[in-house]
């Protein structure tokens, strides 16, 4: 009976180990703008530089880390740990030139002359570009159209 007790013990003492360090993985944190890495500073600066940062968080979920940066003008990016932008969202603006490769402002221009791209996503093996017009296009990694949604 006393092992069952001290088994119980110890089972809910390790339950709670775990749970505290497992919270403590999973968490966003505000963070001063100029913590932001020297890289995601730059980028900003470069293709945001009429725009101030509202606000600005690190994101920890388990292993991964990245960043978030809100725009006074309301324009929402996201940057991996290593400073790479992950997505950029001006909702219905138009994202500045040099964030997307020319061949894909190109294809924008060439099929949809009277929109243009608001949204940016980057991910691992393509690239999903939001157009003022509703549609989605999608470009994989040698930025050839794959795909267009609705």
């Amino acid at each position: 009976m006393l092992k069952k007790i001290a088994l119980a013990i110890i089972a809910l003492v390790a339950a709670g180990t775990a749970g505290y360090y497992l919270s403590n993985l999973v968490h966003d944190k505000a963070i001063d703008p100029e913590s932001l890495p020297e890289s995601v500073q730059s980028f900003i600066n470069t293709h945001f530089n009429e725009e101030n940062i509202a606000f600005s968080k690190k994101d920890r979920d388990f292993l991964k880390m990245s960043y978030e940066v809100i725009l006074t003008d309301g324009t929402k990016l996201e940057f991996r740990r290593n400073g790479e932008w992950k997505e950029i969202d001006r909702h219905h603006d138009r994202l500045p030139g040099g964030i997307i490769p020319q061949e894909v402002e190109t294809k924008i221009t060439e099929l949809y002359p009277d929109s243009f791209a608001t949204k940016v996503e980057k991910g691992s093996r393509d690239m999903e570009v939001d157009l003022a017009n509703g549609l989605e296009l999608k470009f994989d990694k040698r930025n050839n159209l794959i795909g267009i949604d609705r």
